[in-house]
C-alpha cells in the first residue's frame, strides 16, 4: 500500500510492476519488501527498470548486487552510480553479473 501511495497508482498495479521486473521486491514470509532505496521523491529511481531488466538473478541476489561495490565501476555500489546518472556504466556492470573472469 505504502508503494501504491508513493507512486500514486494502484496496489494492483504495484503488483503488475512486481510481477513484470520492473520493481525489486523481495519476498518474505509476511508479504513483499520494497526496498525504499529505488523510490527517490519522485516516483522509481531513473534507469532502474532496465538495470532490471538486465541483471539476470534472483530478486535477493539483485539487491545484494546494486548494495555491494562492483570492480566494473570502480568498486563503487551500482546504487551510488545509478543515482549519479551513470546509467550505461551501470546497466555494463549489470550485463556482466555473473561473468567468471570479468572486470
Amino acid at each position: 500500500a505504502e508503494v501504491a501511495k508513493r507512486l500514486g497508482i494502484s496496489k494492483q498495479a504495484v503488483d503488475k510492476r512486481r510481477r513484470g521486473h520492473k520493481l525489486l521486491a523481495l519476498e518474505t514470509s509476511r508479504g513483499f519488501l520494497y526496498p525504499t532505496w529505488q523510490f527517490p521523491d519522485d516516483g522509481v529511481l531513473p534507469g532502474f527498470e532496465q538495470v532490471l531488466a538486465t541483471l539476470e538473478a534472483a530478486p535477493w541476489t539483485q539487491a545484494s548486487w546494486f548494495l555491494t561495490g562492483d570492480t566494473r565501476l570502480a568498486d563503487a555500489r551500482p546504487l551510488d552510480a545509478l543515482r549519479r546518472g551513470e546509467l550505461q556504466h551501470v546497466l555494463r556492470a549489470a550485463a556482466g553479473y555473473g561473468e567468471q573472469g570479468a572486470a
